[in-house]
């Protein structure tokens, strides 16, 4: 699968008809919404804000739904290799009101024939209930090395975050998702573990663990697999960042045989966050009550290489991921 992935996110305030074009300049870092951006990429400053569910909101949630179901169910239908569902460590912070719409890529150098991928695609959308409980579709796509690209599966699911961080410490969320196989040989899948991050500094460390089980009379394997995934990223200044993740699958844990046929890789990471402006040295402006309401645009890219460690593990899976919200 793609390990780099691509998230758009969109934020939208029903005070400000014209946030569109505030949204295109960088903001603030005194604004709320940056102040709890900067909770999920640093870690020890904290804002609590959670907005109404508006109408826009709601719209824009609904067109992620239908765009993520028509890009998915449009294109041919396979099922192909192992079930490692994306390169992307999930996170566990939630916030009210808050809509992302996300795609996920990885592009595969030296496939192996286990793994005989050229790239695979997410598309997420996300919604955020309320302080603690979120709410996700997403979409798959892969392309098998010398074929068109197709889809696989769609999923519907939410998460709960259990424990909120304040300052430095540890997140504690859980997630669980349905998975609608594409292919009518396969069988449909639930999904769901916990998601645990620890927060010091500037640095952090998010471990996903990811259980899955076939369901319906087309199963074939006798237990749950199990998909991990590892981040542990620094951030140099509000702009950049930099990383190491990991990423691993087990089909089936009744029988998982050598971890030589199990698909695990390891790389470094570069975050950029494009929407925020750089901590400048001066006073930081003042906040008018204008600017608070302003949500502004926010674009996130992460770009990364991932070396395979078993034979069943492509060489090299190229990550890129990247968000966008408003």
């Amino acid at each position: 699968m793609f390990i780099g992935r691509t998230s758009v996110l969109i934020r939208h305030s029903a005070a400000q008809p014209g946030c569109l074009a505030a949204a295109l300049r960088f903001a603030p870092e005194g604004r709320r919404k940056s102040a709890r951006r900067a909770k999920r990429r640093e870690g020890p400053n904290l804002a609590a804000m959670g907005g109404e569910m508006d109408l826009g909101r709601r719209i824009y949630f609904a067109v992620a739904i239908l765009t993520t179901s028509l890009l998915t169910l449009i294109l041919p239908i396979r099922a192909w290799g192992f079930d490692q569902e994306s390169f992307y460590v999930r996170q566990p912070e939630v916030e009210k009101g808050e809509t992302e719409f996300e795609e996920h890529g990885a592009f595969f150098s030296g496939p192996s024939s286990e793994e005989n991928l050229s790239q695979s695609h997410e598309i997420e959308a996300t919604y955020g209930l309320t302080d603690r409980w979120q709410i996700m579709v997403e979409g798959f796509l892969e392309q098998p090395v010398h074929e068109s690209l197709e889809g696989t599966e769609v999923e519907a699911g939410a998460q709960y975050e259990i424990i909120k961080r304040k300052g430095d410490g540890f997140d504690l969320a859980f997630r669980a998702e349905y998975e609608a196989e594409l292919e009518h040989d396969e069988a449909d899948e639930i999904f769901f573990g916990p998601i645990v991050k620890y927060v010091w500094g500037r640095a952090s460390t998010t471990f996903d663990a990811f259980f899955t089980g076939q369901v319906g009379p087309k199963t074939d394997t006798e237990g749950l697999g199990f998909q991990y995934n590892w981040q542990f990223r620094y951030q140099l200044n509000p702009r950049f960042g930099i990383g190491t993740e990991a990423f691993g699958n087990i089909e089936d844990l009744a029988n998982a045989g050598s971890p030589n046929n199990q698909p695990h890789r390891v790389g470094p990471v570069l975050y950029i966050n494009l929407g925020e402006e750089m901590q400048s040295s001066g006073a930081e402006r003042e906040e008018t009550e204008r600017e608070q309401k302003t949500e502004a645009l926010e674009f996130n890219v992460a770009a990364g290489v991932l070396f395979g460690l078993t034979e069943a593990t492509s060489d090299v899976t190229f990550k890129v991921d990247a968000e966008l919200e408003f």
